[in-house]
């Protein structure tokens, strides 16, 4: 809702919420990295998803850290992430 109604901070900050009562919540943890992506906060969005791969971190996981620090030109991140989705 929040990311077609332009009210992302308003998303952000909701979602944020849900993380501190739950941090394995990791559905809310990759929308909230699909609303720093929209925002293009890339920075913010490799974060949260660097978070839900030490939680979780399946191959699909990391190849989303790896295309999100891509976009995000953070080319040794993104070479790191693809690396560790080979691993798993």
């Amino acid at each position: 809702i929040y990311r077609h109604s332009g009210r992302l901070e308003d998303g952000i900050k909701i979602l944020h919420q849900c993380l501190g009562i739950n941090q394995d919540a990791l559905d809310a943890g990759l929308f909230l990295k699909d609303l720093y992506q929209q925002k293009n906060d890339y920075a913010s969005a490799i974060h949260v998803m660097l978070q839900v791969c030490t939680r979780r971190g399946t191959s699909n996981d990391y190849l989303q850290l790896g295309h999100l620090a891509f976009e995000g030109k953070r080319f040794d991140r993104a070479e790191t992430a693809y690396k560790s989705a080979i691993q798993k």
